[in-house]
């Protein structure tokens, strides 16, 4: 490959046009509607910079931890911060790829939205409490679609709300689905390369765990490079090569992405040593919203809770109906009440 010309728009002809852009509703119908036939902003655009960037879900995620909840050193990312650099690292590789850097930032934006307090562990948590599999990703499209703006939603594209829906693989899954777009498929692996660097710098930079008790992770962190930054353009310049090589945004063949997702199976007991808070906490706030929030499903509203307001609950000696008017999804629930939210389903069929 010329190094003079790079990876510039080498997927350009997968690109997502703007064209085939819609939404639910219409113009009229939508708060952001006098944009739609502005020049100068494109469907997915006003997505990120109109919609997602200013809502309350984003806001929320200022207090979810990304891994360490509450932190003294306040450099430890936040679930916030981590989707800002998602973002960073999805529209850089857009522009390097050729596809639509708008669209991939629209789902950058949106992709946590739907995040629990505590992170994977309030998942877990939902899960085992409702018996039924919560997903971020999939709460996430929820919120955009039936609980920000008063329960109007955000009307969002359905390229974006795929491309949320789908930005979440397992790790024993790791292949892009055909249901996501190359820009859907490129956010799912901008989130894992910008979590993964960002986890290890605050996890062996920021708290007591030494990397050098951990020689198998450190031999791979090394691989990559001297410091974050290295090691984050490795990634990034191994996920052009072999996407320009397949056609297809890919990142699963190379010595690079071998070497990654072995490190990405090593940070899951890592992960877990950051697990907070204890058990009958959460169980203490879930049982307080049962009972006095009657019409609304309690997972939704606790999904909805920052982790303050998780720790502030567990901590009150006898809670009182009153609590719940406290709360920042407090403002929210009285347009939900009238909706039947199924929180498994995504709703994407139209």
């Amino acid at each position: 490959m010329d190094k003079n010309t790079g990876y510039l728009s080498s997927l350009w002809l997968l690109r997502t046009p703007d064209g085939v852009a819609r939404r639910r509703h219409n113009s009229v119908d939508d708060d952001d509607g006098w944009l739609f036939d502005q020049p100068g902003f494109s469907p997915y655009k006003i997505d990120a910079i109109a919609k997602i960037l200013p809502s309350k879900a984003l806001r929320r995620l200022k207090d979810k931890a990304a891994v360490i909840s509450f932190p003294a050193n306040y450099h430890i990312r936040d679930r916030h911060f981590h989707t800002l650099e998602v973002t960073e690292t999805a529209v850089i590789l857009a522009h390097l790829l050729g596809l639509n850097a708008d669209l991939c930032e629209a789902i950058a934006y949106g992709h946590d939205l739907g995040h629990p307090p505590f992170g994977h562990v309030g998942e877990r948590f939902l899960g085992k409490t409702t018996g039924q599999d919560f997903r971020h990703e999939v709460f996430s499209v929820i919120i955009a679609q039936q609980i920000e703006r008063q329960g109007r939603g955000l009307n969002l594209t359905h390229q974006v709300l795929s491309g949320i829906l789908y930005h979440s693989r397992r790790f024993d899954d790791p292949i892009p689905d055909n249901a996501a777009s190359p820009e859907g498929n490129l956010v799912m692996y901008a989130d894992k390369i910008g979590y993964i660097w960002l986890d290890v710098e605050d996890v062996f930079s920021r708290t007591g765990l030494k990397l050098d008790d951990y020689p198998e992770i450190k031999k791979i962190v090394n691989w990559f490079g001297k410091n974050q930054r290295e090691r984050h353009k490795v990634c990034l310049e191994a996920l052009c090569r072999e996407s320009v090589e397949k056609t297809a945004v890919v990142f699963n063949d190379s010595e690079e992405a071998q070497n990654f997702f072995r490190l990405k199976k090593l940070m899951g007991p890592i992960y877990r040593q950051f697990d907070f808070p204890q058990p009958w906490m959460l169980e203490k706030v879930y049982e307080f919203l049962a009972k006095t929030e009657r019409d609304v499903h309690p997972a939704i509203v606790f999904a909805l809770l920052t982790e303050h307001e998780v720790v502030r609950l567990a901590r009150t000696p006898s809670l009182m109906p009153h609590e719940l008017e406290s709360l920042s999804a407090a403002e929210v629930l009285p347009y939900l009440r009238t909706q039947n939210i199924d929180f498994t389903k995504p709703d994407l069929d139209w």
